[in-house]
């Protein structure tokens, strides 16, 4: 998150997020408040450490379903278009849901099919892992900054691959 100008072509649409800093002009706006709407950013969320961006609670308070719901109000309120970083930061979280799966019902117990496991190649989410990875490289072929780092580069795609080359 310390690089808060980047570039990112959604699959869907060909538009660009440039502004994750909404992210930290939301936290910067209710910082100091008892009631937060987006409870879980903080300043450790938005600025980890090298060690602290490894955490895994860390980065899902920043890809929170409440923090993106905030996120579109804040918008609104603040007259700031951040509806690109709002989907951007659904796409991520989808991503999540999608690759973590741990139990065949968890889905439904979250009442989310999101988290459904992979049953088929028809499957919305090996549909929904299909564009993740075309975008992936539609994404590394642009000539521009805001790049994923060496071993993220390179994990990722991989990672997408893995569970629709297994359906």
């Amino acid at each position: 998150m310390q690089t808060t100008h980047l570039c990112f072509l959604t699959p869907r649409t060909s538009q660009f997020v440039k502004h994750l800093s909404h992210l930290c002009q939301l936290y910067a706006s209710e910082k100091d408040h008892y009631i937060k709407l987006a409870p879980g950013l903080s300043y450790k969320a938005l600025n980890p450490s090298n060690l602290e961006s490894q955490n895994i609670i860390l980065v899902l308070r920043v890809f929170d379903e409440k923090t993106i719901t905030v996120l579109g109000s804040f918008g609104n309120a603040t007259g700031t278009d951040t509806s690109g970083t709002s989907k951007f930061l659904n796409i991520i979280l989808r991503l999540w849901k999608v690759l973590n799966v741990m139990s065949t019902d968890k889905g439904r117990r979250k009442r989310d099919s999101d988290m459904n496991p992979i049953c088929g190649v028809d499957d919305q989410n090996v549909v929904f892992l299909h564009e993740m990875y075309n975008w992936l490289v539609q994404w590394e072929g642009m000539q521009q900054s805001g790049r994923v780092g060496c071993p993220t580069r390179h994990c990722l795609p991989s990672n997408i691959q893995s569970p629709r080359s297994l359906s």
